[in-house]
């Protein structure tokens, strides 16, 4: 359950990071031209209306892209953690269900990390985008490979090694309470 999560997961991070570099090359391209837009109707300049309309929206949206970014990958992180501490299990077979789709999210997240450099360098345009716009989140994509086998052995730690009340119990039952 917690692997598909990840796996879920992946795919998200992957189209979320294209559809915000798409959404800042527009934004970029939008605020370029209007900035070359220059003409004056009834004492009032395009550009000052613009600048104090429009502007202000596209140039905040341009300046945190990133931020919106990573503030959305690492919130992703944090949730397949939580994810791990709520579904806990002892189970060996789905410890070994798990091991198998992790190896098949690894391999996805290598091919998602290519296709991610091969969108990247298709144009000029879009590599000044995903290299100065937003430069944290496309290194988080291209970091995706290392980042996925940490999240899932965090979870995995969190999960699989986490005892539930009752099995401590039962456990130091054994022992006469002494715990060890």
């Amino acid at each position: 359950m917690r692997s598909v999560m990840l796996l879920v997961a992946v795919f998200v991070m992957f189209f979320f990071a294209l559809t915000l570099g798409i959404f800042t090359y527009v934004a970029v391209t939008v605020d370029d031209t209007f900035e070359d837009i220059n003409f004056t109707i009834a004492n009032t300049d395009f550009q000052t209306v613009y600048q104090d309309n429009l502007g202000i929206g596209l140039n905040s949206f341009i300046d945190n892209a990133d931020t919106m970014g990573m503030f959305l990958l690492f919130g992703m992180m944090i949730l397949m953690i939580i994810c791990g501490y709520i579904f806990n299990s002892n189970s060996k077979l789905l410890l070994v269900i798990d091991i198998v789709i992790f190896i098949i999210i690894f391999i996805l997240a290598g091919i998602l990390q290519f296709t991610y450099n091969e969108v990247i360098h298709s144009g000029t345009e879009l590599l000044d985008i995903y290299s100065n716009n937003i430069e944290k989140t496309s290194t988080f994509m291209l970091l995706l490979p290392f980042v996925v086998p940490i999240i899932w052995l965090i979870m995995m730690i969190i999960t699989y090694g986490r005892f539930k009340k009752k099995d401590f119990k039962e456990s130091t039952s054994e022992f006469g309470g002494v715990g060890f």
